[in-house]
């Protein structure tokens, strides 16, 4: 039977400094797919999951709440998404590039265009749609790490969900136009 993050945690802070390759394996592929939405550039994003992982190693003894550590984790993330964000300005490699390579979650065919219509949304609607249904963050969790009310959550991710389906119906609508050839 697996562990929990919060047995990992203790075993981790007992000296036990390979059991954090189940945390990282856990949450790898989970959090590079994150950086990818929220950076649209596939190297960076690997560079950022990878530092996100060192500072979680080296920060783990400060983990108030164990049980807690994936939404803990996604914090960090986002502050490092953030601050590289900053660093390179606006995404410098096509959104698309990285959603070829991703394995978490396994984009069902019906699902692509959803995944190709993130790019249109702001950066704000990408990160808290992330943060939902990829990491699959509750309300709660993402609560805390907006520092905002669970109630304010509900309401945003109900908004950017309405933007992402306006963006979404505008797309099949152009695709289903035929312009005559010729």
């Amino acid at each position: 039977m697996a562990r929990t993050d919060a047995e990992i945690v203790a075993a981790v802070r007992g000296g036990d400094v390979e059991a954090f390759r189940e945390l990282v394996e856990r949450y790898h592929q989970a959090m590079l797919a994150t950086a990818r939405h929220t950076l649209g550039n596939a190297d960076l994003a690997q560079d950022v999951a990878q530092e996100t992982f060192i500072e979680a190693f080296r920060g783990i003894h400060n983990l108030r709440h164990p049980e807690r550590f994936r939404a803990w984790l996604h914090g960090i993330l986002r502050y490092r998404c953030l601050k590289a964000r900053e660093f390179i300005g606006p995404a410098t490699v096509p959104y698309e590039d990285g959603v070829g390579n991703w394995t978490v979650p396994a984009p069902e065919p019906e699902d692509e265009p959803i995944l190709s219509c993130l790019k249109h949304l702001s950066h704000a609607d990408r990160e808290l749609l992330t943060a939902r249904y990829v990491q699959d963050l509750s309300y709660e969790e993402i609560a805390r790490l907006l520092r905002v009310k669970v109630g304010a959550v509900r309401v945003r991710c109900l908004r950017a969900r309405e933007r992402l389906r306006q963006v979404l119906a505008c797309r099949q609508t152009t695709e289903r136009e035929v312009t005559p050839c010729g």
